[in-house]
C-alpha cells in the first residue's frame, strides 16, 4: 500500500528512495491533519461497512466462484478517488477506500474546488457511509465485467445494467434506488416515466449514438437528463439498461455467470425483447 499511496495517489516519492522532507510536510500539513481529524470523528470504526461488504463478497463468491476476495484499506485520499483497486507486491488485488470522500452531505466539498463537477451538490450528496459498500463492490464488478464493449449509448446501458443486476443479487437488502445511487423520488420518476425515456431515445435515435456530447447526460453524471423534466435524474441509461438486463434474464433463464460471460451488448438487447409497457 505504501508504494501505491506515495507513488500514485499522493505522489511524494516517485522512486525507491523516500523524500523525508516532503513526507514530513505531508503528514504535518494543517489541511491534512484537519481532514484526518474529521475522518476519525466520523469513522471511529467501519465495522458496519465491512460487515456488509463481507456479506456481499460471500454472495459474490456463491454466484461467481472464481471471484477473488481482496484486502481492504481505508485511507485519506486527498479527495481524489472514492475507491480504487490496486495490486499488492505479492500480486494480490486490494481495494483502497478514501474515507475523505465519504464524510457526509454536510461536509463543504464544493468549497474545496467550486469548479470541480464531482463536488456538485447532486453528486456529493452521495458521499456518505451508506455508499461505501456499493463503491467497493462497484470497483470489483467493473474488474469482473472488463472494459466497456463500445461507445454507443446501448453499450453504456447494458454494461451498467449488468452491474446493477449483479448488485441486486449481492445486496439483497438494498433498494433499487440505493443501488442506482438515485433518491427514491428519482427512481420513482424513472419507473413511472420508463416509456417516456424509451420513446425519447427512439425519437432522438440515441440507442446506437456514439457522439458523447449527445448522450453524455444519459450515460454520465448530470443534474438531469437532456430533454427530460426537471424531476428526471442524469444517467437514465443506467436505469433503462437494468430493465433490459432483467428482461434478458427472464427471457433466457441465464445464470449470473452466463450473463457476465456475454460481452456483446447487442446480443443482450436483442434477446431481452425489451419493450416498456404503457401505464
Amino acid at each position: 500500500m505504501f508504494k501505491t499511496y506515495f507513488e500514485q495517489l499522493i505522489p511524494i516519492t516517485p522512486t525507491d528512495s523516500i523524500d523525508t522532507d516532503k513526507l514530513a510536510d505531508f503528514v504535518t500539513h494543517t489541511h491534512v491533519r484537519k481532514v484526518l481529524e474529521q475522518i476519525q470523528e466520523t469513522y471511529p470504526n467501519v465495522n458496519r461497512e465491512t460487515e456488509e461488504i463481507g456479506l456481499a463478497l460471500a454472495y459474490l463468491k456463491h454466484y461467481l466462484p472464481a471471484s477473488e476476495v481482496p484486502k481492504l484499506y481505508t485511507l485519506y485520499g486527498d479527495f481524489s478517488y472514492q475507491a480504487f483497486i490496486f495490486e499488492e507486491v505479492n500480486g494480490d488485488d486490494a481495494i483502497g477506500i478514501s474515507l475523505d470522500m465519504f464524510l457526509g452531505p454536510d461536509y463543504p466539498y464544493k468549497a474545496l474546488d467550486p469548479q470541480n463537477p464531482l463536488f456538485s451538490d447532486y453528486i456529493s450528496r452521495r458521499y456518505t457511509r451508506q455508499y461505501i459498500p456499493i463503491k467497493v463492490l462497484g470497483i470489483m464488478s467493473e474488474d469482473i465485467l472488463g472494459p466497456l464493449p463500445g461507445k454507443r449509448l446501448i453499450d453504456y446501458a447494458i454494461y451498467e445494467g449488468k452491474k446493477q443486476y449483479l448488485f441486486s443479487k449481492i445486496f439483497p437488502k438494498r433498494t433499487p434506488a440505493e443501488l442506482l445511487e438515485y433518491t427514491e423520488a428519482e427512481y420513482d420518476w424513472c419507473v413511472k416515466s420508463q416509456l417516456g425515456i424509451w420513446d425519447l431515445y427512439l425519437d432522438q435515435e440515441l440507442i446506437y449514438e456514439t457522439n458523447q456530447q449527445k448522450i453524455n447526460s444519459y450515460v454520465n453524471e448530470a443534474p438531469r437528463a437532456k430533454g427530460m423534466p426537471e424531476a428526471s435524474p442524469g444517467r437514465t441509461a443506467h436505469f433503462l439498461g437494468y430493465q433490459i438486463v432483467k428482461a434478458y434474464m427472464e427471457q433466457t433463464e441465464s445464470s449470473l455467470s452466463d450473463l457476465m460471460a456475454v460481452k456483446e451488448s447487442e446480443e443482450i438487447f436483442r434477446k431481452s425483447k425489451y419493450k416498456p409497457k404503457r401505464n
